[in-house]
């Protein structure tokens, strides 16, 4: 997973400057703000012989990064991008069920609902889902050439370039010929609860009467958008989780006064090995509540709360202060969630989520068939 290779770079590379980390004020630290209750005298002993390498003994989250080192995330899937559009196919076309602000697709003036008959000239109908999928979403500058006719029933014939590589945190769509919307939940960084809230009533107000929601590769984010997404979703007032730590400053417990809007919609989940952190608490809590069934692999087990200490010399420390707890007290550190129905494959490269032609994303599918 991406979280775990960065921290394996950060503490390769610490260990090669341990002599700039102090063990004293390393353990001043874990002693006065970690979660765990940590063996001090040997943690001392152990940075001193191998240096910052030796935290993840103690703190398998914990980072350390030396004075003036500034790491950078590689760029997963730099090659890639796509058009802007999302399709599903089905009865011979490709509908057209979203299209993103800022894309080639929204410049050419697409809209949901209009439907794609060919694609480089060839007609959909004839076409693997593979290769539809690579045509929207792939090298870099690459074009994706289409016929088709709008919704208001004008033909359509034009080429959109593939140069498009963001997407708002949440955004969804009806799947064509159900009553069941998806929503896609790329994270819970600012702004996340709004669209949240924005795109389910759409989707409800669009006919749906149950949703699926995304989590798959969503690595977490703020806890304060987690407590306000699952107030949305709460069925009575409460706790909505609570952060755990033997220091009582770290512990606080999230609550909600009243029902939230969506309280009792029939929801599933969508996870794999990526969802993680803040996630995991949400499809948790989601099961906990209503019942809702987890389609795919199973979650991180990452749900620590971490905070950055600076250092005396310059250098930065981050370690875990506190754990996150569902609503029924689950702890799923280490463990993650575990999936009522196991779905998906193996990460095959840069991807989107779903698939650019969403009609081929085989666990989206799968989802869809449970009652």
């Amino acid at each position: 997973m991406p979280h775990v290779l960065f921290l394996a770079l950060v503490l390769l590379v610490s260990g090669c400057a341990k002599n700039q980390a102090d063990p004293a004020e390393i353990t001043r630290v874990f002693d006065r703000h970690s979660y765990a209750v940590c063996d001090l005298p040997r943690m001392q002993e152990s940075l001193r012989a191998s240096g910052p390498s030796a935290l993840a003994s103690f703190d398998p989250q914990a980072v350390f990064l030396p004075p003036h080192w500034r790491p950078e995330l590689p760029a997963r899937g730099r090659d890639h991008a796509g058009t802007g559009l999302v399709l599903w196919s089905a009865g011979g076309a490709a509908a057209v069920v979203r299209v993103f602000p800022g894309s080639p697709a929204e410049a050419a003036g697409l809209k949901a609902g209009d439907r794609i008959l060919s694609v480089d000239g060839r007609p959909v109908a004839g076409l693997p889902e593979a290769v539809i999928g690579r045509e929207l979403y792939g090298t870099r500058d690459g074009v994706f050439r289409f016929k088709g006719r709008s919704r208001s029933g004008g033909e359509l014939d034009g080429s959109l370039r593939r140069e498009f590589g963001g997407m708002p945190a949440v955004w969804g769509f009806l799947v064509p010929g159900t009553r069941t919307g998806y929503l896609r939940v790329v994270n819970f960084t600012a702004k996340a609860a709004a669209r949240l809230k924005a795109e389910t009533k759409a989707l409800l107000d669009g006919g749906a009467n149950r949703v699926i929601i995304d989590l798959r590769g969503n690595f977490g984010g703020s806890i304060e958008e987690l407590s306000s997404a699952l107030a949305l979703f709460v069925p009575r007032p409460g706790p909505l989780f609570k952060a755990v730590s033997r220091h009582p400053g770290y512990c606080r417990v999230f609550s909600a006064g009243e029902a939230g809007p969506y309280a009792g919609l029939k929801a599933l989940v969508l996870t794999d090995a990526a969802t993680a952190s803040r996630a995991e608490v949400f499809a948790a809590a989601l099961r906990e509540w209503g019942g809702a069934a987890v389609v795919g692999g199973a979650t991180a087990g990452n749900v620590s709360v971490s905070r950055g200490f600076r250092l005396k010399n310059g250098a930065s420390l981050r370690i875990t202060v506190a754990r996150l707890l569902t609503p029924a007290g689950l702890d799923l550190d280490g463990k993650g969630l575990a999936p009522d129905v196991s779905a998906g494959e193996a990460d095959k490269g840069p991807r989107e989520f779903p698939a650019a032609l969403a009609s081929s994303d085989s666990v989206l599918v799968k989802a869809l068939q449970l009652p």
